[in-house]
């Protein structure tokens, strides 16, 4: 780029500070958990910390003559426009730790050759086969349809003039940011370039997640960034800038109005590259108690077809399967190119003919990735109203857990398996009580007296809901507990804790002993384990029984080799003379 430029030309680079706040972040408190003023606060402190610290550059750079900055706090970053001296220049600053070009980049919605079939019905159907999949009406028949989350999608917009349900679930406070046109203050879709007549990507993907009776979560209101300008491209900047708009989206510094989770159902033109441009901004995110969930991708069948952001492993990826729970040919699969995440996808959902919102009214059929996340979107919205005063960590772990294997072990095709809200509910209820699964019995063997030997007690759930362990009670002496991370705490479904138990005999003798667990396990409120271990004792020492002790003239048996000599044959080997010594008791025990 800088050999094309002109004489005194400049191009848009983005300036990365070092220092991104961590200590405030880790003073504020445990990751995840900060919400409300507590959460607030944090951001005013992340704030001022760039502010202070991108002063300096940007006076420097103003006195050169730079004047478009965009600050980008939430990654303490600095956009603008420089010469390639200046961008030397800023490269060199102590504080910097990288400057990168500000490009446009095309970003993956719909698969390659898959057009959406616009249908022109005004009403939807029965539940669509999508919704039953993932076991989103029996949560509806809680009474639990996400009402009073907010979702936010950062997409190219929504038909909010044209859909009366969409009007209807817009969260008018911050509801909407438009870096393109900042004069619109409602939100609008625009129709993706390379698909048909009405189809307009974000308003198919909010159906998707809370349309009456087309969507997981019709309860859930809704906020929107469009960072895909109307020709389908996004400049970094503005990505970002959407990013940090979700954390104060009516711009109001005294009220708290982030969204509980976010959908990008899109990815970055790379595939199988690891590219971080935002994977501060997702872990920030994540950090400060906000789902993240990202499309895979639509890159299949091969393997090593993984895009960014939904690579990352603070990303929570979403690969697509049709109604037979066969993952389609072009779901995208692990390993991923970021590395540390076990499987990619994390999750499979339906992403064959799914019924959604088309633009400007009616419904559409539509495939992809695209519209696989915002389905485990919909289940996470579930999931908040069931269970306010959770983690959002703990939601995203419980809908990995609860998956519905597809696979004999989590694999980078359909990862942890088909996303179940049902099974997650039933996961994260303190009222179904989890299943303790122990040995019966545990054996120390042999061990000698005066010495100890360690064995390691494997306590598992292998129920659907949480399994609280209370006391693991003391055994009696000889035997004890030498190490217990399990009393006190919870396991989730397929968790497992370890309680090292030690044998210390002090007598030769035949021991045993009872350990006793208590948990929520309506079943088996206590369980008993039993312990076995015998002491033995040093065996006598070694006597020798012949030749005795002392005595001398006693014969051996010997055979000689020299160099230079010839092998003689075995007839013609001598019988040594015997020579006097004496034997003395000396064994070796074995």
């Amino acid at each position: 780029t800088f050999d094309t430029l002109p004489a005194g030309g400049k191009v848009p680079v983005i300036a990365t500070f070092a220092d991104q706040g961590d200590d405030l972040i880790r003073a504020a408190g445990t990751a995840g958990t900060l919400r409300g003023p507590d959460r607030l606060a944090l951001l005013h402190r992340l704030k001022a910390h760039a502010e202070s610290l991108q002063a300096p550059l940007r006076k420097s750079l103003q006195q050169q003559g730079v004047t478009d900055f965009q600050e980008l706090w939430l990654v303490n970053a600095l956009a603008f426009r420089a010469t390639p001296a200046q961008v030397d220049a800023v490269a060199a600053w102590p504080e910097v730790a990288s400057v990168t070009l500000n490009g446009t980049i095309h970003v993956s919605t719909t698969p390659p050759g898959v057009s959406p079939v616009v249908s022109p019905q005004a009403t939807a159907a029965t539940v669509p086969w999508n919704i039953s999949a993932v076991h989103a009406p029996e949560l509806w028949n809680k009474n639990i349809t996400g009402q009073g989350v907010v979702v936010a999608i950062l997409d190219s917009g929504a038909d909010y003039a044209n859909n009366p349900d969409l009007n209807a679930k817009w969260r008018q406070s911050g509801g909407w940011f438009d870096p393109y046109d900042p004069t619109k203050t409602t939100p609008y879709d625009t129709p993706d370039p390379t698909a048909p007549a009405g189809f307009g990507h974000g308003t198919a993907v909010l159906g998707v997640i809370l349309g009456d009776s087309i969507g997981i979560a019709p309860g859930a209101k809704w906020i929107a960034a469009k960072i895909f300008h109307d020709d389908g491209t996004a400049s970094n900047t503005d990505i970002g800038r959407a990013f940090q708009w979700l954390l104060d989206p009516d711009g109001d510094p005294t009220t708290y109005d982030a969204p509980d989770i976010v959908n990008g159902s899109w990815g970055l033109d790379e595939v199988n590259v690891c590219d971080t441009m935002f994977e501060t901004d997702v872990q920030k995110l994540e950090t400060l108690g906000i789902a993240v969930v990202f499309a895979a991708g639509n890159y299949g069948p091969g393997s090593s077809t993984s895009i960014s952001p939904g690579n990352y492993p603070e990303s929570l990826a979403v690969g697509a399967v049709d109604a037979s729970n066969q993952v389609e040919y072009f779901s995208s699969r692990g390993p991923s190119a970021c590395g540390s995440v076990p499987v990619y996808p994390q999750l499979v959902a339906p992403g064959v003919n799914i019924e959604t919102y088309a633009l400007g009214g009616g419904y559409l059929y539509a495939d992809g990735t695209s519209f696989s996340a915002p389905e485990v979107t919909g289940v996470l919205a579930l999931l908040r109203i069931a269970y306010p005063n959770t983690q959002m960590s703990t939601l995203e772990e419980a809908v990995e857990r609860s998956a519905t294997p597809l696979a004999p072990t989590p694999d980078n095709t359909y990862g942890n398996g088909l996303v179940n809200a049902l099974a997650a509910y039933r996961l994260l209820d303190p009222n179904t009580p989890g299943t303790i699964s122990v040995y019966g019995s545990l054996s120390f063997g042999s061990v000698p007296v005066g010495s100890s030997a360690d064995r390691v007690l494997a306590i598992t759930n292998v129920g659907a809901g949480p399994l609280n362990v209370g006391t693991v009670s003391a055994p009696a002496a000889p035997f004890s507990i030498a190490a217990d991370a399990c009393s006190g705490q919870t396991l989730l479904a397929k968790d497992t804790c370890d309680v090292t138990l030690r044998f210390s005999p002090t007598a030769h003798a035949a021991s045993s002993a009872s350990l006793t667990i208590a948990s929520n396990d309506s079943a088996h409120p206590t369980t008993t384990v039993a312990l076995s271990g015998t002491a033995n004792t040093p065996p006598p020492a070694a006597t020798l029984s012949a030749p005795a002790s002392g005595a001398t003239g006693v014969a051996v048996w010997a055979a000689a080799r020299g160099h230079g000599m010839a092998a003689r044959p075995a007839e013609q080997r001598a019988r040594c003379a015997p020579r006097s010594h004496t034997t003395h008791t000396h064994a070796t025990r074995t």
